[in-house]
């Protein structure tokens, strides 16, 4: 309790101190916030890609020696900006589907889909889901540097 002063005959109260207001909490709840969310990002990457059934893509050393051993059985679709190529040959996307059919039935068991550096994402991404829907065992994604 404060004290009041006297004046003369009139007591008057003893005046409040107003205290700044503190940012020091609120930047420290800030910062914890800001730690939180980048670090549950980093713990679930949206660029993950489910392959063969849901399994996870093989790693390049197992990719490299199967490719090697078993070349005949490799399909390579190149995806660049606009223009699809199938094992060298240019492909239109409308023919895409039918084409890689036709390999599967000739006894091709892997697709490895090569995106080039001008390719665009929904070239890529269009030409992966005709990839998905034309039924490979196994589809494996790489990109040209």
């Amino acid at each position: 309790m404060s004290v009041p002063e006297r004046d003369g005959f009139h007591l008057k109260p003893r005046r409040r101190l107003r205290r700044p207001m503190v940012l020091t909490p609120l930047v420290d709840i800030v910062f914890l916030l800001l730690t939180f969310f980048m670090l549950s990002s980093q713990l679930a990457p949206f660029s993950t890609l489910a392959f063969q059934d849901g399994a996870s893509p093989p790693s390049l050393t197992s990719s490299a020696s199967a490719v090697a051993s078993d070349a005949r059985f490799e399909t390579l679709l190149s995806v660049g900006a606009g223009r699809l190529r199938l094992n060298g040959q240019d492909v239109t996307g409308a023919e895409l589907r039918d084409r890689l059919r036709a390999e599967i039935a000739s006894g091709a068991t892997r697709l490895t889909l090569l995106a080039s550096q001008d390719a665009t994402v929904q070239d890529f991404v269009s030409a992966l889901e005709v990839a998905k829907q034309s039924a490979f065992p196994s589809i494996t994604v790489a990109n040209m540097r």
